[in-house]
């Protein structure tokens, strides 16, 4: 039936994209290597300050130290088992101790 038409449909769309490669060790050595090369003064203040501010940020949020992220995870994780545990324990006392008070204020009730 539709052997032929009167306008041209559309070809397949094609994209132009070149994906980046992020070398992270060669980030961080330029930024040592200019940190180094500040007192020839050939990076302007502003350049100083963005890259020891970019620099405080991911020191404290453990972005840089695989050791400290593992540390954290374990903090977590204790204080998560503590929880747990106080809260078996206060169930324990409120089951054992409080409900056959309760139960026999229900009663003495009706």
């Amino acid at each position: 039936m539709a052997l032929f038409s009167f306008f041209k449909s559309p070809g397949t769309r094609q994209f132009g994209y070149q994906p980046r490669f992020w070398n992270k060790e060669r980030e961080e050595l330029e930024a040592r290597l200019q940190e180094a090369n500040r007192s020839e003064g050939d990076i302007s203040d502003t350049q100083i300050m963005k890259s020891r501010i970019s620099k405080n940020f991911r020191s404290r949020a453990g972005i840089t130290d695989k050791s400290s992220r593992s540390s954290q995870v374990k903090a977590s994780n204790y204080r998560l088992l503590l929880t747990v545990v106080i809260l078996i324990v206060l169930s324990y006392f409120v089951l054992t101790v409080m409900l056959p008070k309760i139960i026999a204020f229900v009663e003495s009730g009706q």
